[in-house]
């Protein structure tokens, strides 16, 4: 009753804000002007006349001083501007220079003389000002500053960084952007082909906990919280990262928001043409490319233009960019088989990893006709070693007896199978064990245009915008869960729109509204494989599926068809199994009203946005097997994943269908916020903000989650624990909506005045000097890939996992040889049927045939119904000082807590004393859904609590007494996740005629017990998972500049002498921590790979000793650390390693241009730039891997790729641009 209370009240607000305001707030693209008039002794001037007129438009917008003196300029456009004041028996006064920039608020305080209004005072505003009225946190990145630097790809996104607080580099676990840790499939590709999305972390704040605003309005893909368009940077006139405590008028996002605006035109014509150019012979080679430098070519151009349609009245800016590139990519795959395993079954190169033993009676016999060749008459049964040291055929005098006595496998005696697909697999070509190659091209074509209108009207200032993008990308290397052999192109394309129109309308001097209606939309299609499709699943030996009695597999779909995806502990061949298509639509709209009231500046607004989600997901349509443990987490057949390959042994086999998926959520959100001007150098500004954010819901309800002992009464057959939206506690959206969120934001700002003594030169002249604090709580909303991951369970479709089984013939049993029924294909559920809305031939009364016929179930991360928003606490501690006019330094401190993130917690995981209990009825690790039978009782696996760990009693059923279908590592989407960051942060601006210098540096640490949504929490202790956060950097020092050569003084030769200057960007930071997970499952939990991103929570041992870290290029197998400290876990129990605890490989970057300006005539230059990105060709090495599968080696004779760093950052690339500028 009471929230039921809640939610009418929150609607007749809504309503009401509705009606008073007419629509949505987002966050500002505008800026403000405020101070207070007085005369010589301080008194107010009451009525005096403040005229702020903009100087690129001419708009001049008049107040007159309040009771207090006081006036205030709210959302005015960003600008140039100055300040004219009069009033009757004083001097005229006139403030110049003043730059209005996105999010500013500028305090100019007039102190009037006496004297004849014809009389004027000048003042010419300081190139730098200090915050002595706002408490947000961020920096402005204005156009020039943008342009001025080399940037690889001219993307905002590789300038969020420029300031303290942010991470320079994503870790890849906000699941966008692929990183070698994201499943095939499930990650987007960049924005505009190549760019990318702009997640990394702020202060402390997971990567997708950021909001992306253009012009005011959403500009995000909601899969993975990415920006959604990225304009020609030449459109852009500035953009700003809100980085902690933003003002109550910003929500939804817990992270940084970057509020970005485009250029406007104005009442002198202006605009440019470029055109940037690389090739290979500009470039050096990859460090891990063996000198071989990959082609590369790109040609960047376009241009803008804007100006006045009507002189003051009305103004157009439009621009245009295409990019056409050819890449070579750099593809390294470490421990690549040997050329004498591949082509004469020669083992002695793997021989101390076959450590397995045969397991199971039908495989012992299945290797006894396929070895019969070599084994002299010999019969391979079940428990016998694969090989020992001293090991021989028969066993005789003592010795072990084993299958490969003399380490050979004969060519003749591969698997059929794998004997078509071995070509696909190349050995090294390199000393140091590894393959690499630059041969492979990707290959992009993109083209976007934008373009904006602004009219000043009796209506207020209108303004339209419209924003498209369209790419093609053809990738030799699809985003796979290890490096990915050559062979496999992919392509992905797609298109982004945007539509903005904004009205900004003055009532009076006191009074100001915003309104602004918006639309975006994405529409990609990835991964859509070109390389590897000339060949069908029969022609390569796979027995066909189609019925519950066919063994092998189904073609779900074939106009994907080809190699299918095996996934190897180091490397991976075939196309990729989850080609997808995803469109967003999102309807959006805002209003902001603001009011002053005596020294109140009083703002409200509200908004709402609509978005809609489509993914159409080839969900292992075609099946996906995998050889060893690091992405199956089941123990190897024979100890190698290549010897297993060779002989037909996957560890797993995992295959799905599903259907469109079609994503719907909304959200609204309302705010106050007070600005008080308590003394002219004290304000104290505070809010609330109200949110109101729905969770994902399935607009066919398509989508289940696991409430346990819950029977639903939507499907009723279904197995108990399985339910759906419409059962009881169960809403569509699966969690309720929450309507009781709200966030409060406090700020102080402090200026000094004027001040003696030792204090007055700390602190300077009045206004030089602020101290400002705050505090605020952020809701975050919830990633749109929490409800696309949700597709294709039973019985909307299915997914389903076979462990152990055989190559061909995947639903048989590999060891027993027993069939397990195949479940594809699945029928397309008709649209929201359920029991009381009946299918015609589908059995919604009774599902239980249905899910027994899956054998174990098995689904995707459900999503928890107890979820409540994400949220996080920001507050900050800090001093700015006016140093000089032109130098500015802040010192912070920053801190955040971050409270119910969204994880991945196993809803059902393995009980590991059960299993060792079992151990003499073959339980062990990866064993937790097998079938056991001990003292005359039979156990359904070792999981709980979904599934009953003993099924000797059989249960009624509507068909008869059936045995309980097993669960298996199901796991859940909870928001039970919290976060921990501290920093301190420097930052200094210089501004001068000749010299821009911005410099950044960050001390600090974040730690959760989560990083992504995906990432998983162990579930028995979750105090075992915390750590480092993935995204953690001790140390973060950026420098961004450009500094014109003193050669202008030269007077002569001033066409070759005159105009140069060089800029650059140089970063040292400490690298990401390295995730440290084991994959063989020895703490018999069953937690691998139980959500999108394929981490398990098991960690190995590590003795404690000093780390050595060592620099990959001075060891042949370049090594970062002392793999020798880190073992496999005792059986049962987890291991005593932190998952992150140490950092990787960190960054020395120097990117340089050097430019030369030449002037055509008074309003237009010629720019010409070389530009160097890792200008010294510093090894940027990227993190080794952190998977422990099974035995690791020696340094020396490596059995995994452990610690081991096999890919680098791109090494110096040059680039030569050319620019008109008027």
């Amino acid at each position: 009753m009471q929230v039921t209370r809640l939610r009418t009240c929150v609607w007749v607000l809504v309503l009401a804000l509705a009606v008073l305001f007419c629509g949505r707030l987002n966050a500002g693209v505008t800026a403000s002007i405020s101070g207070t008039v007085t005369d010589a002794s301080g008194a107010a001037v009451v009525g005096a006349a403040v005229i702020a007129t903009n100087l690129e438009t001419g708009l001049a917008t008049t107040q007159t001083t309040n009771g207090q003196g006081y006036y205030s300029f709210q959302s005015l456009a960003l600008g140039k501007y100055t300040i004219d004041v009069q009033h009757k028996g004083f001097k005229a006064y006139q403030k110049t220079g003043i730059v209005l920039e996105v999010n500013d608020a500028q305090v100019v305080d007039v102190p009037l003389q006496v004297g004849q209004s014809t009389e004027k005072v000048v003042v010419e505003s300081d190139a730098l000002h200090v915050e002595t009225s706002n408490t947000q946190m961020g920096e402005v990145i204005e156009g020039k500053q943008m342009t001025d630097v080399p940037l690889l790809t001219r993307s905002f996104t590789d300038l969020l960084f420029l300031q303290p607080g942010v991470i320079n580099t994503a870790s890849g676990m906000s699941g966008a952007y692929a990183g070698s840790f994201i499943s095939a499939g499930f990650a987007l590709p960049q924005i505009s082909g190549d760019q990318n999305s702009g997640a990394q972390s702020v202060n402390g704040m997971r990567e997708a906990a950021n909001g992306f605003i253009l012009n005011g309005l959403l500009a995000q893909e909601s899969g993975y919280s990415g920006a959604g368009a990225i304009p020609n940077l030449d459109s852009l006139a500035e953009f700003r990262i809100l980085t902690n405590n933003a003002d109550a008028e910003y929500g939804n996002y817990a992270g940084g928001l970057i509020n970005v605006v485009t250029k406007s035109g104005s009442n002198n014509f202006h605009g440019n043409a470029f055109e940037f150019f690389r090739n290979t012979d500009l470039n050096t080679a990859n460090f891990f490319a063996a000198g071989q430098r990959g082609a590369y070519h790109q040609n960047q151009f376009g241009g803008t233009v804007g100006g006045p349609i009507k002189k003051d009245k009305l103004f157009f800016f439009a621009d245009y960019q295409g990019n056409r590139q050819v890449v070579g990519e750099t593809q390294v795959i470490s421990n690549a088989p040997a050329e004498t395993l591949l082509q004469n079954g020669n083992l002695s190169s793997v021989s101390s990893a076959l450590t397995g033993t045969v397991q199971g009676t039908a495989w012992a016999n299945e290797l006894t006709t396929q070895l019969a060749n070599q084994l002299g008459g010999q019969t391979v049964t079940p428990g016998e070693a694969y090989y020992a040291p001293g090991c021989t055929a028969d066993g005789a005098g003592g010795t072990t007896k084993c299958v490969f006595p003399t380490l050979t496998l004969n060519p003749a005696n591969f698997n059929g199978i794998s004997s078509k697909l071995l070509p696909f697999i190349l050995p090294p070509n390199n000393a140091n064990g590894t393959f690499s190659t630059s041969a492979q091209k990707l290959d992009l074509t993109d083209n976007k245009f934008s373009g904006r209108v602004d009219a000043n009207t009796h209506f207020g200032l209108l303004t339209a915008y419209y924003y498209f993008d369209k790419f093609d990308r053809v990738d030799p290397y699809w985003a796979s869960n290890a490096p990915l052999y050559p062979g496999f192109s992919v392509d992905s394309n797609g298109h982004t729109h945007t539509i903005d129109l904004g009205n900004t309308k003055t009532f009076s001097s006191a009074a100001v509204n915003e309104f602004r209606l918006g639309y975006f939309r994405l529409d990609t299609k990835f991964n859509q494989p070109l390389g590897g499709t000339g060949t069908t699943l029969a022609s390569l030996g796979f027995a066909p599926g189609g019925s519950p009695t066919s063994p092998g597999v189904t073609v779900g779909a074939p106009s994907v068809q080809g190699v299918p995806e095996i996934d190897f502990n180091n490397w991976v061949i075939g196309v990729p199994s989850r080609p997808n298509r995803i469109t967003e639509n999102i309807y959006q709209a805002m209003d902001n009203y603001t009011r002053v009231f005596g020294k109140h500046t009083l703002k409200v607004g509200v908004q709402y946005h609509f978005n809609q989600l489509e993914e159409n997901l080839f969900n292992v349509a075609n099946g996906n097997f995998f050889f060893g443990s690091n992405f199956s987490g089941q123990p190897s057949e024979t100890g190698s994943d290549i010897v297993d390959f060779l002989l037909g042994a996957p560890t797993q086999f995992v295959q799905g269908q599903s259907y469109p998926s079609y994503g719907r959520t909304y959200y609204f959100g309302a705010f106050a916020q007070d600005s008080w001007r308590v003394k002219s150098n004290l304000t104290f500004n505070y809010g609330l903000r109200y949110d109101v954010s729905a969770p994902w819901r399935e607009k066919y309800n398509e989508i289940q989650t696991l409430i346990p002992g819950e029977q639903s009464v939507v499907f009723p057959g279904s197995p108990i624990g399985w339910v759906f939206p419409g059962d009881p506690g169960v809403p569509r959206s699966l969690a309720p909506t929450r309507w009781n969120n709200f966030a409060p934001r406090l700020g102080l700002a402090y200026s000094f005045g004027e001040h003696e003594g030792m204090l007055g030169k700390v602190v300077g002249k009045p206004g030089s000097t602020s101290v400002r604090v705050g505090w605020g709580m952020f809701y975050n909303t919830f990633e749109g890939a929490t409800d696309f991951n949700e597709i294709g369970d039973a019985p909307f479709g299915n997914y389903t996992g076979q462990n152990q089984p055989s190559f061909a013939s995947p639903f048989l049993q590999r060891g027993s040889g027993s069939l397990v029924s195949n479940p594809f294909p699945v029928a397309p559920p008709p649209k929201n049927f359920s029991a009381k809305n009946p299918a015609t031939g589908f059995p919604y009364d009774n599902l239980f045939d249905f899910f027994n016929a899956f054998g174990t179930i098995g689904s995707s991360p459900a999503f928890n119904n107890h979820n409540r928003l994400p949220y996080a606490e920001h507050y900050e501690l800090s001093i700015q000082r006016e140093l000089t006019p032109s130098d500015l330094l802040t010192v912070s401190y920053v801190g955040t807590q971050g409270h119910r993130l969204l994880s991945s917690i196993s809803a059902n995981p393995g009980i590991p004393s059960l299993c060792l209990q079992l151990q003499s009825a073959g339980c062990g690790p990866g064993g937790e859904n097998n079938i056991y039978t001990l003292g005359g009782v039979t156990y359904a696996g070792t999981r709980g609590p979904f599934s009953t760990p003993y099924i000797n009693t059989p249960i009624p059923t509507p068909t008869g007494p059936q045995f309980i279908v097993p669960f298996g590592n199901d796991s859940y989407f909870s928001t039970i996740g919290n976060s921990v960051y501290n920093s301190a942060q420097i930052s200094w601006k210089h501004t001068a005629k000749s010299l821009y210098v911005l410099l950044g540096y960050t001390y600090s640490k974040s730690m959760d017990d989560s990083s992504g949504y995906g990432e998983q929490i162990n579930p028995y202790n979750p105090r075992l998972s915390r750590g480092l956060s993935a995204f953690d950097s001790t140390h973060n020092f950026v420098a961004s500049y450009n500094y014109r050569l003193p050669f202008d003084k030269i007077q002569t030769a001033k066409l070759l002498t005159h105009g140069w200057e060089i800029a650059g960007v140089t970063t040292f930071s400490t690298g990401l921590p390295i995730t440290i997970v084991e994959t063989d499952d020895r703490a018999l939990t069953g937690t691998g790979f139980g959500g999108p991103i394929v981490l398990p929570v098991d960690t190995p041992n590590y003795n404690g000793a000093p780390l050595g870290i060592t620099n990959p290029r001075n060891n042949p197998n370049h090594y970062f650390f002392n793999i020798g400290n880190f073992s496999q876990s005792a059986l049962g129990v987890e291991g005593n390693a932190n998952r992150r605890f140490f950092h990787g490989p960190g960054i020395n970057n120097w990117n340089m241009t050097f430019k030369k300006i030449t002037p055509i005539r008074e309003s237009m230059a010629l720019e010409f730039r070389a530009e160097f990105y890792n200008l010294f060709n510093h090894a940027q090495f990227v993190n080794p891997s952190g998977l422990v599968p099974g035995p690791l080696g020696t340094p020396a004779a490596p059995l995994t790729n452990f610690g081991q760093v096999t890919v680098a950052r791109d090494p110096r690339l040059a680039q030569l641009g050319l620019k008109l500028n008027f």
